[in-house]
């Protein structure tokens, strides 16, 4: 039997979100901050996806978002804010600041399934969609050279052919900071600093089209 995709929801009042479970979702949740934060440092069994509540009364939806994009064991997690804050501004630094959606309140149900299962099937196509370096008929990388996903593999080359972060973007269709969060991952598993230092490397592994 497929495993329920793992949602894990933080908010003021996580039951008004319970209705998920009768989804095909297994359910978790927190309305603490504190415990949130408590459990995301030492998870022991992460989620597929976050959901954070952001209100003017949960303010702290802020900080749980901050935190996830800046822990290495879970930034790549995909996150929704759903919020009733209804300024521009307000989904912009939810986005801005590492968001993969942002859903207003009220909101349609179905509208929120959608966009819960459009990020679980991103997510799942980055997880089974890799570049193992240890299988590649090139040069056997260093033993501290992680896997890259496929996405990483694409960023990578663009930036062999000189592609710019918005090229990469817009010919992608995402977001500057998730370029950005690629490039930072593919500098981190080859062991470089800059770009020339990735592209030196990546030729020598073969991970780099010619």
């Amino acid at each position: 039997m497929k495993p329920k995709p793992k949602l894990l929801v933080i908010a003021e009042k996580p039951q008004s979100l319970e209705f998920l479970g009768d989804f095909g979702y297994e359910f978790k949740s927190y309305s603490s901050v504190k415990k949130a934060l408590e459990y995301l440092r030492y998870p022991e069994d992460l989620p597929d996806l976050f959901l954070i509540d952001v209100t003017p009364a949960f303010s702290g939806g802020w900080e749980i978002l901050k935190f996830i994009r800046n822990n290495e064991n879970i930034e790549y997690l995909p996150v929704i804010v759903i919020s009733d804050l209804v300024e521009k501004t307000d989904e912009l630094l939810a986005l801005r600041s590492g968001a993969d959606d942002f859903v207003k309140k009220p909101f349609d149900v179905d509208i929120l399934l959608a966009r819960v299962d459009a990020a679980l099937r991103r997510t799942m196509w980055n997880k089974l969609a890799f570049v193992d370096l240890t299988v590649l008929p090139f040069k056997k990388p260093p033993k501290d050279v992680q896997s890259l996903t496929t996405r990483e593999a694409t960023v990578l080359d663009m930036i062999a052919k000189g592609h710019s972060n918005d090229d990469i973007a817009k010919t992608l269709c995402l977001s500057k900071l998730t370029v950005k969060t690629h490039i930072k991952n593919i500098f981190k598993k080859l062991n470089v600093n800059n770009r020339t230092e990735a592209i030196l490397v990546g030729l020598k592994l073969g991970l780099i089209k010619t």
